[in-house]
């Protein structure tokens, strides 16, 4: 999936972002500058597994975006919802 990724490592947000926690593509973009500003970032992509009822089948990771275009947070692949 291309998407442009952060590498803010000082993020209070990074560790349920997808911007920061994605695999990159073989060709990755990064931010040139943190989108952070103060304690909010208009960038921010949450993948909080709390919020995601839907796991996806190619990894059992949480599934992110809204349907029909979700996406495995683990491998950035259009996914199919594993039956629960």
């Amino acid at each position: 999936m291309d998407i442009t990724k952060c590498a803010d490592k000082e993020c209070p947000l990074k560790d349920t972002c997808y911007r920061f926690t994605a695999k990159d593509s073989s060709w990755q973009s990064y931010f040139t500058e943190s989108p952070i500003k103060g304690d909010k970032c208009e960038y921010y992509w949450n993948v909080s597994e709390e919020e995601y009822e839907e796991l996806s089948e190619c990894c059992g990771a949480p599934l992110i975006m809204s349907k029909p275009d979700q996406i495995c947070s683990e491998c950035g692949e259009h996914a199919e919802p594993e039956a629960i």
